[in-house]
């Protein structure tokens, strides 16, 4: 399932950086002259499935790019948002103290 939100009527995406020629077992040197490409994906996914366990994205970072508008002297300057990017990632709260967990109750 996938989320969606806006900012300055621009859309969310999430940034997928993937690397088509990486091989399993490779050292880091190697890894670092692999070329990686960048794609988009529109909104940012609920969670993920690993090991046919569930996991949900809860935290989310949010990104921002903007430009700044060229104006005469004296005159208050205006921002346009050109880019809006989201990083989920989901954090493990086992271990971390009740006033961190919040009082949420699984069913």
């Amino acid at each position: 399932m996938h989320m969606n939100s806006i900012a300055d009527n621009l859309p969310v995406a999430t940034r997928l950086e993937l690397y088509p020629n990486k091989e399993e077992g490779m050292e880091e040197e190697q890894k670092k002259d692999t070329q990686k490409d960048i794609q988009f994906e529109h909104g940012y996914r609920l969670g993920f499935t690993e090991n046919n366990k569930f996991y949900l994205h809860n935290h989310l970072s949010f990104i921002l790019y903007f430009h700044k508008e060229r104006v005469e002297e004296d005159v208050e300057h205006n921002y346009r948002v050109v880019r809006f990017e989201v990083m989920p990632k989901s954090v493990k709260l086992e271990g971390k103290s009740p006033a961190m967990q919040g009082n949420v109750k699984l069913k």
